[in-house]
């Protein structure tokens, strides 16, 4: 079993710099505390970091405060020099009697900022960035760490483009009695949109359990489809309550048009309602890395685009024009009520 990292494994202590500074606007803020933008002088030079300050509950016990702090702390110092992780630098004392975490700071924001940013991207950049989110999961269990929050505002982008995963108030290890979550502090994010059914304990008939390696599998099918969709999970409810509806029906979102095939299918096997029928996060990443290979350079273009299959009806007959390439043919399109081309090979009609 995997230990965790020795406790003369410390991060740098920034506290000098950062609270010189006004703290100014967060970023961000949550449930947590607030995460603000800021610059500080390391060995390599000067850096821009983000500085996560917790809130103080005082209806919590201090106790709870300081074992949380020391489980998060403790698990991302394990993992924060691989290169799917958000990296930890150091802590730092400002506005609050607990440490401030000091990370370094992701350019290109959130998940859901990224693609918002970003606009249309293609389907291969898509499949990229799934399967970045599917690497980073497959460390964390290689290390026997459940992430247990997964979502796309704990996926954060660098400046390369590459997913990288933070956030881990909620990560335990597997094997390390510190690192367990109590009951409450298991069910702080009850979001349905993310978290399994199994962990958030809505069958009556079934224990609530700890989050999992199968329940971070769940809420990666989440994630999964939020970027090949451009949608989140059930995002036609109006409340948590709706959804939770939907579910005890052991019913998942409906798939949109614009989902291949392949990846509804890795989507819907991740909801599995049965966790056992649920993929290993190895078993993700080597989807990806099938996928990956089977596109050669001169594939590029076709793998860029939507594969539309399906989506043109009726006869294929009503000629536009011709050439050494083959035939254009004027048709319909399912999600338009406009015409569009189709490109054939060939002379043939074709009745789709």
């Amino acid at each position: 079993m995997k230990r965790l990292a020795p406790q003369h494994d410390i991060p740098s202590d920034f506290t000098s710099q950062i609270s010189a500074l006004k703290l100014g606007d967060p970023c961000t803020s949550g449930s947590f505390g607030a995460v603000y933008r800021r610059t500080i002088n390391t060995s390599e030079g000067t850096k821009e970091v983000a500085v996560k300050v917790f809130k103080i509950d005082p209806g919590r016990a201090v106790e709870k405060y300081e074992k949380a702090m020391h489980r998060e702390l403790k698990v991302w110092i394990r993992l924060s020099k691989h290169q799917t992780i958000v990296p930890l630098l150091g802590t730092a004392h400002v506005g609050s009697p607990y440490p401030a975490l000091v990370s370094q700071w992701m350019p290109s924001g959130t998940l859901y900022m990224y693609l918002e940013k970003q606009g249309t991207i293609t389907a291969l950049d898509k499949a990229e960035l799934v399967r970045g989110v599917a690497n980073g999961l497959r460390y964390l269990h290689s290390e026997n760490v459940i992430h247990g929050d997964l979502h796309p505002a704990n996926v954060l982008i660098d400046g390369a483009g590459n997913p990288r995963l933070t956030d881990f108030g909620l990560a335990t290890v597997v094997g390390d009695a510190e690192s367990q979550l109590n009951t409450t502090t298991a069910n702080r994010s009850f979001n349905p949109q993310w978290r399994a059914p199994e962990v958030i304990g809505i069958d009556p008939e079934a224990e609530v359990v700890q989050p999992n390696f199968k329940s971070d599998i769940y809420s990666f099918g989440g994630v999964m489809f939020f970027v090949v969709s451009g949608g989140i999970p059930w995002k036609e409810k109006k409340n948590s309550t709706h959804i939770i509806i939907e579910l005890l029906k052991k019913a998942t979102p409906a798939r949109p048009d614009n989902v291949l095939d392949d990846h509804w299918n890795l989507i819907h096997k991740c909801w599995s309602w049965n966790p056992d029928d649920r993929p290993e996060a190895t078993e993700v990443v080597s989807f990806f890395a099938r996928k990956n290979t089977t596109i050669s350079p001169t594939d590029l273009p076709l793998a860029l685009a939507e594969d539309l299959t399906g989506q043109i009806f009726g006869t294929i007959n009503d000629y536009v024009a011709s050439g050494a390439f083959g035939n254009v043919y004027r048709c319909k399109w399912r999600r338009w009520s406009d015409s569009v081309k189709v490109w054939l090979v060939g002379s043939a009609d074709v009745t789709c």
